[in-house]
């Protein structure tokens, strides 16, 4: 229950009433002191602090005004009742209480850089989040990309292999680039699938992280049980799939494409040996049942494997993304939540507290008698303050 003006007032005469006066020998040591103190005395009480505590009190809460002149009135009755001490043992006394305001400074000092230290730690782990979050992504993105690259590169691949053997025979020639007639066309070709065979053994072996999820499907269509996986749903091309090409689907996808391309370079090797070709080896080649049965796989067979494998693994990379942005998100709602709490505990607690120390700090530095205090004491004081 707040106090009225007369409460008021009651608290300013109990305060007024403690009597600093009592009689002193001349021949006693601590009449300097009694003096400092009666000076002392009529700052608080006859001039300083009535002017300081009248329009204090239309601003601040009178409990507060009570408890701050209440701590007043205790300090002095314990500086009277250091008066009737000798010499050595209030300097024993004062450095008791040195020691003791030096803990107490000690301890508030790591009680704030401790509070500090975690607010700042909580400000900043939304930033180390988030970075570790970007490092994670930037360092996955390249090898991702080139891993969908080596996926989508198989059937293409092949079948530009395949049509640069074909396109040589039609034309009884070794044919060129058409930006460099250095540059054999089939040669080119074949060393870039060859390539992405080996970088795609390379990437079964350490699967990146976005494809984690698509490891069980890698492992089934690269085994015996690729037909079977991709076409479950219809027996009937389940069946084509196993017999198609002697049953060379049963070695798995990518070692099907690499005999594929195999054969096809022998092909080719055996064109180019003939040094002049008749009318009849070049139907031959044409009309090879090896590499028409090649093709037809290709086509009919595999076409559809390698465009579930494509999508599946599109998919699964768009989900990895998605779930980290989603991540993200979260991150960055917790972040802004905590703020929340942070300013609503500053702004309820911590705040008030601030304010209740500086009124207490500013009443003391009021009627302290600085006058009377050496320019040393004035420095460690305003220090400690600090």
């Amino acid at each position: 229950m707040p106090y009225s003006r007369t409460s008021y007032q009651n608290v300013q005469n109990e305060t007024f009433a403690v009597n600093l006066q009592d009689e002193i020998p001349d021949n006693d040591p601590s009449r300097t002191q009694r003096d400092m103190l009666n000076d002392t005395n009529t700052k608080l009480f006859n001039s300083q602090l009535r002017i300081q505590i009248q329009p204090m009190s239309q601003q601040i809460n009178v409990d507060d005004i009570q408890l701050v002149l209440q701590d007043q009135i205790d300090r002095k009755r314990n500086y009277e009742d250091e008066s009737d001490l000798n010499e050595s043992q209030i300097k024993e006394i004062n450095y008791v209480k040195k020691q003791s305001i030096r803990k107490y400074q000690t301890k508030k000092q790591n009680r704030v850089m401790l509070s500090s230290t975690f607010v700042i730690l909580m400000l900043a782990s939304y930033f180390i989040a988030s970075y570790f979050m970007s490092l994670r992504t930037f360092q996955s993105i390249s090898g991702i990309v080139d891993t969908l690259g080596e996926i989508y590169s198989k059937g293409s691949c092949l079948s530009e292999v395949i049509n640069a053997h074909r396109e040589n025979v039609i034309q009884n020639s070794s044919l060129v680039l058409f930006w460099n007639k250095d540059i054999d066309s089939f040669e080119t070709k074949f060393e870039f699938c060859q390539k992405q065979s080996q970088l795609y053994q390379k990437t079964r072996r350490n699967i990146p992280l976005p494809l984690n999820n698509l490891k069980s499907f890698i492992n089934q269509i690269e085994s015996e049980t690729a037909c079977n996986s991709i076409y479950n749903s219809s027996q009937e091309m389940s069946n084509k799939c196993i017999i198609a090409y002697n049953g060379i689907l049963k070695k798995g996808l990518q070692n099907s494409l690499d005999y594929f391309l195999s054969q096809i370079l022998e092909q080719n090797l055996q064109f180019r040996a003939i040094k002049h070709r008749t009318l009849q080896q070049l139907k031959d080649f044409i009309a090879d049942s090896q590499v028409l049965d090649m093709v037809e796989t290709l086509e009919f067979v595999m076409l559809d494997m390698l465009n579930l494998y494509k999508q599946k693994a599109t998919d699964t990379t768009l989900d990895y993304y998605s779930q980290l942005l989603r991540d993200y998100l979260i991150l960055f709602s917790c972040f802004i939540v905590i703020m929340v709490i942070l300013i609503i505990v500053f702004s309820l607690s911590s705040y008030k507290k601030i304010k209740l120390h500086m009124l207490r700090t500013n009443m003391t530095l009021k009627i302290l008698p600085l006058e009377n205090l050496s320019q040393e004491k004035i420095q460690e004081l305003k220090k400690f303050f600090q």
